[in-house]
């Protein structure tokens, strides 16, 4: 059976944090839609149950400066890990989200310092306006010019960001790793939120919000259900311990909202009028109260959970965005694909939801803090340079890129339901010999089909000429890697039996796959391309 190290027993926690993020942005597209819609504005065009599933713009759910700042935050973090794994000074994460807000500023503005800190930050897709928040333009334009953000906003743009940091650190946690302890990650997502939003109530809640996520995605779904008011009363007290001796009465409003949404959500009011209690969502402990009473209130139906969070009066893109990251920590990705979330029956979340590609990419590297964060999947040409001018530009004397995984085993002779054989073919599909009979024989390959998927293997044709005719079939398995990352990809020696290449010939084919979580290469492979980068 195929075997994997630490970094890659984590399945469960990769579903929750693809979850989180994706329900974050899903609740985001929903209540984009109606954000500046009064409730009953909403009821007179959508019928009585409101807003429930995606309104199209083009073929996309379109998403707000919501999901943008979430995914600045992610990509921020993964770059302080990644700096201070090769350069071995700094890396706490959430010292770098300042430098991926000016990222995302640059995105609204075009006003910006020398170079991107992230890679996000030159990607077209992230440079639209999407009702950015004014405490977050104004906060971002203080720190670009270096002075000292100064307001008392308690708005809901803190809060609403801030889940990358407790999802981080649970990847961290279910591998064994602990380099925050609870109140540490809580703290953390709070800073977060405070850079921009300096009222106590703009970042207890982000605080509170990064404990909840934290703490839900690392339970298995059931669990999280049963322990959901036990948990998120335990996220406001937590902040006792956190700011001891500090902000006592908006601790205490902090806790005693929760008790209220707690207690509205066992009641018998309707959501709208529960709601209505709660507040709009437009401050930071308004949009945390209206989540935990929709999570609490359906938590046994996450789409019925974000459908409440969005249909009110309010700020309706932040509570089904910060509603989203909690019931999706519950009941993880694969859960809403299957349920189509907001989706017309024919379309999938990850074709209908904008960025998603970017989302699930960034949460994949939050379940594995992975240390090439700065590049991750390389599905974009963007992404690719950058990577490549790590390998070629890399300053002398600096650690090289590190493979954290397991490598091929040598022989695989049973593979899970989820694992692919990846062997050397030739272009007739005759897998005689080798690895190719070993794939015809024991994983699906098919006679006479001799490239791409068949069953639980992939064919990569490698006796039709030199190397540089196996180069488009490689380039080809990249990419089909790159948009099915629930399957790993267990790459034999191709080309170097029967076809008679060697190591040295093959292995650089595979370079852009270094930083590919689910395909797994040769340990011959990684020597040559760790010892030449």
């Amino acid at each position: 059976m195929a075997t994997f190290n630490t970094f890659y027993n984590t399945l469960d926690i990769q579903d929750k944090i693809r979850g989180s993020l994706m329900a974050g942005a899903a609740g985001d597209a929903l209540g984009y839609t109606v954000e500046f819609m009064s409730r009953n504005a909403i009821i007179k065009r959508y019928g009585k149950d409101g807003i429930t599933s995606f309104e199209l713009e083009g073929d996309l759910a379109r998403v707000s400066d919501d999901t943008q700042m979430t995914l600045f935050t992610a990509n921020s973090m993964l770059m302080g890990i990644t700096r201070g794994m090769m350069r071995g000074v700094g890396g706490l994460p959430e010292n770098y989200v300042e430098l991926g807000y000016l990222d995302w500023y640059y995105t609204q503005t075009g006003i910006g310092s020398s170079g991107p800190h992230t890679w996000l930050r030159d990607l077209p897709r992230m440079a639209h306006r999407r009702a950015p928040g004014n405490t977050c333009l104004s906060a971002c334009e203080a720190l670009l010019n270096q002075r000292e953000v100064s307001n008392n906003s308690k708005g809901c743009g803190g809060i609403m960001r801030v889940a990358p940091m407790g999802l981080l650190m649970a990847g961290y946690n279910v591998r064994g790793e602990e380099p925050y302890d609870e109140a540490r990650t809580a703290w953390a997502g709070g800073e977060m939120a405070r850079c921009t939003h300096k009222h106590p109530l703009g970042f207890l809640p982000a605080a509170a919000l990064t404990n909840l996520v934290h703490n839900l995605a690392k339970l298995p779904t059931q669990e999280g259900i049963n322990k959901f008011h036990f948990i998120a009363r335990n996220a406001t007290h937590i902040l006792n311990d956190i700011y001891k001796g500090e902000f006592e009465h908006d601790k205490k409003i902090m806790q005693d909202l929760t008790m209220r949404a707690l207690e509205l959500a066992e009641g018998h009011l309707d959501d709208a009028a529960a709601i209505a209690l709660l507040g709009e969502g437009w401050t930071g402990e308004e949009a945390w109260a209206i989540a935990v009473y929709c999570a609490a209130r359906h938590i046994d139906d996450p789409a019925r959970a974000i459908i409440a969070a969005v249909n009110h009066d309010g700020d309706s893109d932040s509570t089904g965005s910060v509603t989203g990251n909690i019931v999706g920590a519950i009941y993880g990705y694969r859960f809403l694909e299957e349920h189509h979330l907001f989706c017309p029956r024919h379309r999938s979340l990850a074709s209908t939801l904008e960025l998603s590609d970017i989302i699930l990419t960034l949460a994949d590297d939050l379940t594995t803090s992975c240390i090439i964060g700065e590049w991750s999947y390389l599905d974009t040409p963007e992404k690719s340079q950058w990577f490549e001018r790590y390998c070629e530009m890399k300053p002398a004397g600096l650690p090289k890129y590190r493979y954290t995984r397991a490598f091929t085993p040598d022989a695989i002779r049973h593979l899970n339901t989820n694992e692919i054989f990846v062997f050397g073919s030739n272009l007739a599909g005759m897998h005689g010999g080798g690895a190719a009979a070993a794939a015809h024989r024991h994983f699906g390959a098919v006679w006479g089909q001799g490239v791409g998927l068949a069953g639980q293997s992939y064919a990569i044709p490698t006796m039709q000429g030199g190397v540089e005719t196996i180069k488009p079939y490689v380039d080809e398995f990249l990419r089909f890697a790159c948009t099915h990352r629930d399957l790993t990809f267990y790459v034999t020696r191709i080309g170097c039996g029967i076809a008679g290449f060697t190591d040295r010939q093959i292995a650089p084919l595979f370079r852009a796959a270094l930083p590919f979580h689910n395909v797994i290469l040769p340990h011959s492979f990684v020597s040559l391309l760790t010892s030449t980068q």
